[in-house]
């Protein structure tokens, strides 16, 4: 992976030829577009297509509505519960994850950020559905901590520690076009790394790593108010490239904060033929300019997806634009 991105867990393999290569310059001094011609830019972008395996319609709609009473609960957590009183918080963070391969390879997943939210919004899910089926494996005397976890690429997920070094952490994820939903358990192996088991619903079961990279920076509690502005994305892809040539894509973020980065995939259908995790950008708007090699296999329709984040974990809109290899 190139020095502007980072892995996840040990050493995250692009996939199917797929080579990340930094230009001889890689900023551009360039203002970022208003928000409406940004949109044009990316007018494909519609959120990210769920194929009709991974949920029905139903429950789709219980889940946006239950990650909509979660996100204030999120920001709004302060004083702990006697439930969670003493208890470490370890998952607050930005992690870049990865399903871990048999052959000793990775999958990068893209960046995932773990957020704390109220024991008591925690509690009601318990049991409740959760990407098709019921959020389970919390500890039956009620001693944990609850988090809500957001890939920046899309999909959510919710879980709940156990033991009192709240080491491991269990639960669900909703699924998305190329991670279908299933259940966890994960534990931190050390201060920065968690590994565990990934049960994919109705396939398979793999292992899931994940590196911290960054610790949530709210500004809550610092005389500053609570940070929850989301990034502005700019994202721009030709609409015709070569095999063997260098795809350019043109990215950006403005932003309140200090730092801000880009999750950027490239995907054939619901396969993603590469994932640069974590570019950095300047949050004045400067467009960053980063290139990627198109191997013989992406020949046909791709479509390339960017969503931006801060030190906060908020996150802009996933933008996809689609593009022809010919």
């Amino acid at each position: 992976m190139p020095p502007w991105s980072y892995n996840a867990c040990s050493a995250a393999a692009t996939s199917d030829e797929a080579e990340a290569v930094v230009p001889d310059s890689v900023d551009e001094l360039l203002p970022l577009p208003q928000p409406a011609a940004a949109i044009a830019i990316a007018a494909t972008a519609t959120g990210n297509p769920i194929r009709p395996r991974l949920a029905r319609l139903s429950v789709a709609l219980g889940v946006v509505l239950l990650m909509v009473a979660i996100v204030p609960a999120a920001l709004g957590a302060a004083a702990d519960s006697p439930n969670e009183a003493g208890l470490p918080d370890l998952w607050s963070g930005t992690w870049p994850a990865a399903l871990m391969n048999a052959d000793g390879s990775e999958t990068p997943l893209g960046t995932l950020t773990w957020k704390p939210i109220r024991y008591e919004d925690g509690a009601a899910i318990v049991g409740q559905n959760f990407g098709g089926l019921p959020f389970l494996g919390c500890p039956a005397d009620g001693r944990t901590r609850f988090f809500r976890g957001h890939y920046m690429e899309g999909g959510d997920l919710i879980g709940c520690t156990r033991g009192e070094d709240t080491k491991e952490l269990v639960g669900r994820f909703n699924g998305r076009e190329d991670f279908r939903s299933g259940s966890f358990v994960v534990q931190m192996i050390s201060a920065d790394e968690f590994e565990g088991r990934y049960d994919e619903d109705g396939g398979i079961t793999t292992q899931w790593c994940g590196e911290l990279k960054e610790r949530l920076f709210s500004a809550a509690g610092q005389g500053e108010a609570l940070d929850i502005t989301s990034p502005t994305l700019f994202f721009q892809v030709p609409a015709k490239v070569k095999v063997g040539a260098p795809l350019r894509l043109r990215l950006g973020a403005r932003d309140d904060s200090q730092a801000t980065r880009v999750d950027v995939s490239v995907l054939k259908g619901a396969k993603a033929l590469t994932r640069m995790n974590g570019i950095a950008v300047r949050p004045d708007g400067t467009v960053k300019v980063v290139t990627w090699r198109v191997p013989r296999s992406a020949r046909g329709s791709l479509r390339a997806c960017a969503a931006a984040f801060d030190r906060a974990g908020n996150s802009s809109s996933r933008k996809c634009v689609r593009l022809t290899v010919a």
